[in-house]
């Protein structure tokens, strides 16, 4: 989905390599010629004739010379070769089929040769080289990993069930051992809440009502959760009774937020929200007052979304709160659109910046996936409804619609300039008599580069 748009910046750096790689890299990569013995050499370079009668004594000063033994290339180099003279289009299944030769051995030996070498151009051939193939090897186990949470349940393997088990199992020890003692057990909960999930209280319900199970320590546990989700859904109404105590819209909007400046705006306090507004509608209550509560619950909702720091969270969080699609697709389009930013400086330029990282969206939302998928089928639903939407607006933003991954790298090549192109560039403005911009130096710098102001 959204990965197949930002997996295009690959493309655009295989692009590059292939401009750069001309006359680099080929003399220090696939070239092992045999050197030839010295003798050899001196005996081929010097004939003279051979005078008559003199045939035994030119016999005598003939000397066997061994030819000398062909230098076989390493692995690394080979492979190394293979890479350099491939076409771009060719190196993401050629990485594919051979992801198991680029090991630690061949990164080492990769960047001795970045290390190493004296050319600048072979230099940044390298580095464009050895930066495309490990985007592309994360993008290989990215696209495994997704297709690997994607399966269903009956197709996943069992290590996943055994995975989860064991963070159970971990998070129950982390509060068992506490057991004993009925304070340390109750701050132990507080600080670990955030963590129960419905499939660790189900655990926590087995183990202490089970036939099997039925033990001591787990019913200790599971009453001092129900003892804390007791206490913070007594306090969660008590503040909403506050805030529905304050007279008008406004001052219950005004009371909201002091409340949630002090952090009493959690999960409790929205499900108390909520319980109430589903109540308010089962019993007929007046549209207004219905009303109200809503706005009271939105206004909430992005009250907690300030308090994230992480742009991209809040996003995602709206987005998953936001029943509409077209709504979504428009909180998307206003997301992703380039935005200019001036930065205060002499010379400064408004530069167009986009808002939302898409790899971290796209992180959060796998992240999601992984959490919840064996918990909330309709979470994951919507994750990738969401997904599938942002790329259709990324699409649209960077005028890719119904282009191909080819095409738009065909794109992406013709954007580029090679060091040839710009070599002609400067020749042909040495013939004319005139400099690049380049070849000046920049109004204000001194034959030093120090800028003066």
């Amino acid at each position: 989905m959204f990965v197949e748009t930002f997996a295009v910046l690959a493309g655009a750096r295989l692009a590059t390599l292939w401009r750069l790689r001309a006359n680099t890299v080929c003399s220090g990569v696939v070239s092992h010629r045999p050197r030839l013995a010295s003798g050899a050499v001196a005996s081929g370079a010097r004939q003279r004739r051979t005078p008559r009668g003199g045939l035994k004594a030119a016999r005598r000063n003939l000397h066997m010379t061994a030819e000398a033994t062909p230098i076989q290339p390493s692995r690394e180099d080979v492979l190394l070769g293979q890479l350099v003279f491939m076409q771009p289009e060719l190196l993401p299944k050629f990485i594919e089929e051979n992801l198991e030769e680029f090991d630690a051995a061949f990164y080492e030996f990769l960047q001795q040769k970045i290390d190493t070498t004296k050319d600048l151009e072979e230099r940044v051939t390298l580095s464009t080289l050895k930066d495309a193939i490990t985007d592309l090897m994360n993008e290989l186990l990215r696209k495994q990993g997704s297709e690997m949470k994607s399966a269903k349940p009956e197709e996943r393997p069992d290590d996943s069930e055994m995975t989860l088990q064991r963070e159970l199992e971990q998070l129950y020890q982390s509060l068992a051992q506490h057991a004993s003692d009925e304070d340390r057990l109750r701050v132990a909960v507080a600080a670990n809440y955030d963590r129960f999930t419905a499939a660790f209280l189900n655990y926590v319900f087995e183990r202490a009502h089970g036939e099997q199970n039925n033990s001591a320590e787990a019913a200790k546990v599971a009453q001092a959760i129900n003892d804390e989700m007791k206490s913070r859904m007594d306090r969660a109404a008590q503040r909403l009774s506050e805030v529905l105590r304050s007279g008008a819209p406004k001052a219950m909007s005004m009371k909201l937020r002091e409340i949630g400046a002090n952090g009493g705006i959690d999960e409790a306090f929205m499900l108390i929200m909520q319980a109430n507004i589903e109540r308010a509608k089962k019993e007929g209550a007046n549209a207004q007052v219905i009303s109200i509560l809503e706005s009271l619950r939105q206004e909430a909702s992005r009250i907690i979304d300030e308090a994230v720091k992480d742009k991209e969270l809040r996003l995602v969080r709206a987005l998953l709160r936001t029943e509409d699609p077209e709504q979504r697709r428009q909180m998307l389009f206003a997301a992703f659109s380039p935005r200019d930013r001036v930065f205060i400086a002499p010379d400064a330029n408004s530069e167009a910046q986009m808002e939302i990282d898409g790899k971290r969206f796209l992180e959060i939302l796998r992240e999601l996936i992984e959490k919840y998928g064996a918990i909330d089928e309709k979470l994951v639903s919507r994750c990738r409804e969401i997904g599938d939407q942002a790329d259709e607006v990324a699409r649209e933003l960077l005028e890719l619609v119904g282009k191909s991954p080819r095409e738009i790298q065909d794109e992406a090549w013709m954007r580029t300039l090679s060091v040839f192109e710009l070599e002609r560039m400067e020749i042909q403005a040495e013939m004319e008599g005139r400099k690049l911009p380049w070849q000046e130096r920049p109004p204000g710098f001194d034959e030093q580069g120090r800028r003066h102001l």
